[in-house]
Order: C-alpha cells, then structure tokens, then sequence
C-alpha cells in the first residue's frame, strides 16, 4: 500500500535524524540547566523545560464507554489501532505544550522589541534572529536538516498546500528563523482546533504522521531557544558559564565550567564517541 510506504519512509528518516540528538528529555533538561546558569531571573521559566523532562507516560482511554470496541473482530483491530496512535499523540502534543510555554516565557523575559512589521510575540523573536543571525551563517548543527523534515511530513499529512518558503515573504523571518514560524503554524493548529487527528496507517489514504511532526516540533522548540539566547551574546565572546550538576556533560567536576558558545550552540547534539577530556577541551 502506497500510503504505508510513504509512512515507513518518513519513519525512517526521522528516526535517522534522531540518532543524531541527545534524548529529547535529556535535551529539555539541558535546557533547564543552561538557564538557571544563566541568570537567576531564568529560574522560574527553566521550570517548563525540567518539568517536560519528566514527563514519561500519559494514560489515554480512546475505548472508554464504547459499546461497539468488541462487537467483531475488525473494529477491535481497528480501535487497537487507533488507541495506540492517539496515545502517542496524546504524550507529544501535552511534551509540546509545555516546551512552547517554556519558548514563549523565554521570548517575554528576554523582552525582545517587537519586529516594526509585524505584531506579535513570535514575529519579535524572528526578527531578533534575523538581525542577530545572518542567512549565511548556521549557529546550530542539524537545525536545517530538522526544519526540512517537519515541513515535508506536514505537508504529507496535514497540508499539502502549505509552502515553508512563503514564510520568508514576512519582513521579520530570515532562514533561521523559519522553524519559528513553522511552530508557531503547528502551535495555532492545535490550540485553535485545526488540527487535523489521523487515521492508523492501514485505514488511512495519508500517511498519520501528526505524532512524529510534533516530536520534531518540540525539538525545534527548544533548537529555537537555544537560538535566541545565542543572540544574547556578542558576536566574538569568548566567555565561560558554570553548568551546575550538569545532565548532559560527564565531567569528574561536579560544576563543569565550558565556553558559553560553543557548550550552547552544541548542547543538543549526540556525541558517543567523546570521552571527558576530548569534550571538555572542544568546550574550552
């Protein structure tokens, strides 16, 4: 089936990329340690990123109360199916909720001007990026690649008329800030109920792939944080920040002290083949 093939496809290619990260969570959770290091001021908004960390399980009964779940052997096969899928739609759009809460927090506290174009929280954080981060220069490995995904699984599974490059006709996004303005699509869909939930694979003429597009979007979520606190220091800096218990560096010091960029710019990337010494020297 040919709807299936696209799905396995898509499939594949996110989870290729994922390799490429740290664990979403543990990514969430360096995010929460980057702020409370920052500024004491961050340490209420760091609390959305630590408590999506935590988030493991959520519980969904998508057969409570139906009388028709066991009536033949095909609607039990089918509401399986689809019970499975919305459950895991479920935990992404709640991780999702609480990231963007934790972006939008961040964007207020930073208390960016407002892009002269456009209104609005977001066309701000933008236009910031725009000014900060040039076309030509990519702060973030992996942040293009992820942009790219999202935007063509979505267009697959949830607007096919939707071009990611009609973004750039607004006067406060460059490049950069694309993956913005694309969650900030996504984000408006779900809370203003346009969101369109998906049929399991089998019983489906498009590919249901709603789960994986706000797994990546959550991950955009907090590459875009990791972004605009990038803007928040000089071009040149060669500064050096404390990273308290950190998560995500294995240093023998308990308080690991790294080169502010570079630890921010490459927190979110896997590196299995490091070892303590190889990265803290990279980090210096």
């Amino acid at each position: 089936m040919q709807t299936e093939k696209i799905y396995k496809k898509f499939i594949s290619e996110k989870e290729e990329l994922e390799s490429r990260y740290i664990s979403i969570g543990l990514h969430s959770k360096g995010i929460s340690e980057y702020l409370i290091a920052k500024s004491r001021g961050f340490e209420n908004l760091s609390q959305w990123f630590h408590i999506a960390n935590g988030i493991k399980e959520l519980e969904y009964d998508g057969i409570n109360y139906d009388s028709g779940f066991f009536m033949c052997r095909p609607a039990y096969e089918y509401e399986a199916a689809r019970q499975e899928l919305f459950q895991r739609l479920v935990k992404e759009i709640t991780l999702f909720s609480y990231l963007y809460s934790g972006l939008e927090s961040v964007i207020t506290e930073l208390n960016i001007p407002k892009c002269p174009k456009n209104r609005g929280k977001i066309n701000a954080a933008c236009n910031l990026i725009k000014n900060k981060i040039p076309d030509y220069k990519s702060e973030l490995k992996l942040y293009s690649e992820t942009i790219s995904l999202t935007s063509k699984m979505f267009c697959e599974s949830i607007d096919k008329d939707y071009k990611l490059t009609n973004e750039l006709k607004n006067n406060c996004v460059n490049i950069n800030g694309l993956g913005l303005r694309l969650l900030y699509k996504i984000r408006n869909m779900i809370m203003h109920g346009d969101f369109f939930f998906p049929e399991p694979v089998e019983h489906s003429f498009t590919p249901p792939l709603q789960p994986e597009i706000i797994r990546l979007s959550s991950r955009l979520i907090l590459m875009s944080t990791q972004l605009l606190m990038l803007t928040q220091l000089d071009e040149n800096s060669n500064d050096k920040i404390m990273i308290y218990n950190s998560s995500i560096l294995d240093f023998e010091d308990e308080d690991p002290i790294v080169n502010e960029r570079i630890y921010l710019s490459g927190m979110h990337t896997n590196r299995p083949e490091y070892n303590s010494e190889q990265l803290r020297l990279e980090l210096e």
